[in-house]
């Protein structure tokens, strides 16, 4: 027990002050209040068996919240095109919060002061013609042309000034001396601006440039102590007109890029790159290096390179032969048919990260530009760590007769992770890997009459990945082998059955061993609704029934040598040279019912797990949880 009372509660509002003003101004003005309210009053003190009633004047935990928001934008459009471009398009806020919480030995009241102006606007299209006279070129590139203007336009900048005291006492009760408690004082003041641009210079062509950035506004005096830190951030700090601006703490730079065109229906081509750029520092960014004290910042980067291309060989022929199905040609087109499409996907992948470093990064680290030893090396300094990976996929598959489906994937590929320490090489490889589909079954009419549905899923993939530090024996190589296979069925009476199967085989194979592993698991799941009669009568909707029955075992066996697995561990585990460390059984049943009774919705969840281990002392564990859960609905409305 608490050995504590708490209550608490919250009030809250919302009034349209936009719908008072003359509907020609078209003004949208919502003002948003909110107050809570919480405290606490504890029977005996924290970790103690005194009881607090003897007590005066005694600090109970207690917090206080209000806040205010006011919006401000236009609804409808204004008749002056210049003014309306600008005005129809902004919107502002302002908002207002102040809290006090307190605890046994702590005070802490603090407020604060929000503003915010958002910017957000389509663009006109104004295009010039590039390719009308090629008439040569296919006619969606002929008919499109170079658009000089963007898209679409947002801009923002919000402001918060806030200020904390927090008093700390020595005592649990009110004394005289806490009048001579001096606050800690907090102070946060920051500026933040963002901005994006969306461009389509071509009709396949898309691309998306944003930047947002923070400012501190908290005086230098405040932040930092001693001469030499305070010239530093006075030297990064801007002043226009007077008005000091702060200096940049934090930065973020994200461009994107995609080219989709579309030049024949049966070639779908998409190309893109992604760039996330990050920069942020701080008064505790100021450090030594080398008797000299410097600003030190983390800044980081990643890039994304991506291309996607199918073929779509049915299409392809027939734009070739026509659709003609007659003959020995249409049953060749037929089987073509069948053929999903063919895709190819590459991706590559490149990113850094420096930490703490007095370096500056170039433009070009910014946008994304360059390769492995650009981003490991910026402003003669190297990165904390730099990471790059290629992967190709290739994927198609068959669609048999009577609704059955073949899959047919194909991945692979390779890594490198780069630190001062080391570097690490990784590759994997997944082949072959197919999947096969069939999730209607035809069955005969009596059967129909009990089942709607009967479909089977089943698969084979096997996946080898390697790992490979330079310089070092410490390569690692492994081999997984997976065989999945369900079953599912839907009734007619609304019930549905499933059973699922998963085999897997794993070796691995390092400097001082070798590791064999394998695992199955089998799911079974029933559900339904069942109707309820209670009383003569029954529940107004029925029961709802689902359970689920699974078992998990997963043996593992290591033998020490040279890293080679004999053939009695190529077998599975149970080599006589294997020594096992791993055989793990885990059982559970899952069970939830639940109905409705308006406007109530109750139900009941049971759990049972049973984990067992046959290696060493056989440890186990069997837990059962049970809980009972309820909803009350209530219909909300609008007071007009």
């Amino acid at each position: 027990p608490s050995f504590s009372s708490a209550s608490q509660y919250r009030l809250g509002g919302r009034l349209e002050a936009g719908r008072f003003l003359p509907n020609s101004w078209a003004v949208r003005m919502p003002i948003n209040v909110r107050y809570s309210n919480s405290s606490s009053s504890p029977v005996l003190l924290p970790s103690s068996d005194i009881f607090t009633e003897g007590l005066t004047a005694l600090r109970s935990p207690a917090s206080k919240d209000l806040r205010m928001d006011v919006s401000l934008s236009r609804q409808g459009r204004s008749p002056t095109p210049v003014v309306g471009w600008l005005v129809d398009n902004s919107s502002f806020r302002f908002g207002y919060d102040q809290r006090s919480s307190q605890t046994s030995r702590t005070l802490t009241e603090s407020h604060a002061i929000s503003s915010g102006y958002s910017y957000r606007s389509g663009v006109a299209d104004v295009s010039i013609p590039l390719f009308k006279p090629f008439f040569f070129l296919p006619r969606a590139i002929r008919n499109s042309g170079l658009r000089l203007t963007p898209s679409n336009i947002r801009l923002g900048t919000s402001y918060v000034n806030s200020t904390a005291e927090t008093q700390r006492f020595s005592e649990i009760v009110e004394v005289p001396l806490d009048t001579a408690v001096v606050p800690i004082t907090t102070l946060n003041a920051r500026l933040q601006t963002n901005a994006s641009v969306d461009l389509a210079p071509f009709t396949s062509v898309t691309g998306r440039f944003a930047f947002a950035q923070n400012r501190e506004l908290v005086p230098t005096g405040i932040l930092v102590q001693g001469q030499t830190a305070r010239e530093l951030i006075e030297s990064q700090r801007t002043t226009i007109a007077g008005v000091d601006l702060g200096w940049v703490i934090a930065r973020t730079i994200n461009a994107n890029l995609a080219f989709r065109p579309n030049l024949v229906t049966w070639l779908p081509l998409q190309l893109s790159a992604d760039t996330r750029f990050r920069f942020g520092r701080g008064a505790s960014f100021i450090t030594e290096i080398e008797d000299d004290t410097v600003l030190t910042q983390d800044f980081g980067n990643g890039r994304n390179l991506r291309a996607s291309v199918g073929l779509n060989l049915p299409v392809f022929l027939r734009s070739i032969a026509g659709s003609d199905r007659g003959g020995v040609l249409g049953a060749l087109l037929g089987f073509f048919d069948r053929i999903d499409i063919f895709t190819a996907n590459w991706d590559n992948s490149l990113s850094s990260s420096y930490d703490r470093t007095p370096a500056q990064p170039d433009f070009a680290y910014q946008v994304g530009l360059g390769g492995f030893e650009d981003f490991r090396v910026q402003d003669g300094d190297s990165a904390r760590t730099v990471t790059e990976g290629e992967g190709v996929t290739l994927t198609s598959g068959f669609r048999f007769p009577l609704g059955a489906g073949l899959s047919v994937d194909y991945r692979t590929s390779d890594g490198t992770a780069w630190t001062p320490a080391n570097q690490t090489n990784t590759r994997a490889e997944t082949w072959p890997s197919v999947r096969l589909n069939w999730n209607r079954l035809p069955m005969p009419p009596f059967v129909r009459a009990w089942i709607e549905t009967f479909g089977i899923r089943t698969g084979y993939s096997v996946t080898t990945t390697g790992r490979e530090i330079v310089n070092a024996n410490q390569d690692r190589t492994s081999e997984t082998k997976r065989l999945p296979f369900a079953v599912s069925l839907a009734f007619t009476g609304g019930w549905t059955f499933s059973y699922g199967l998963d085999l897997s085989n794993e070796e691995r194979v390092d400097a001082t061993g070798s590791t064999v592993g394998d695992a199955t698991s089998h799911s079974v799941q029933i559900g339904g609704r069942i109707k309820m009669p209670v009383g003569g009568q029954t529940f107004t909707n029925p029961l709802r029934l689902s359970l689920r029955l699974s078992q998990t075992q997963r043996a593992e066996c290591r033998q020490l040598g040279t890293g080679t697995l004999t053939p009695e561990l190529e077998m599975g585990v149970g080599g006589p040279d294997c020594q096992p460390f791993t055989d793990l059984r885990i059982r559970r049943i899952d069970l939830t019912a639940d109905t409705d009774l308006p406007p109530f919705v109750i139900g009941l969840q049971g759990s049972w797990r049973d984990t067992q281990s046959e290696i060493g002392q056989r440890p186990g564990s069997t837990q059962l949880d049970i809980s009972l859960f309820g909803q009350f609905l209530l219909e909300t409305g609008e007071i007009r």
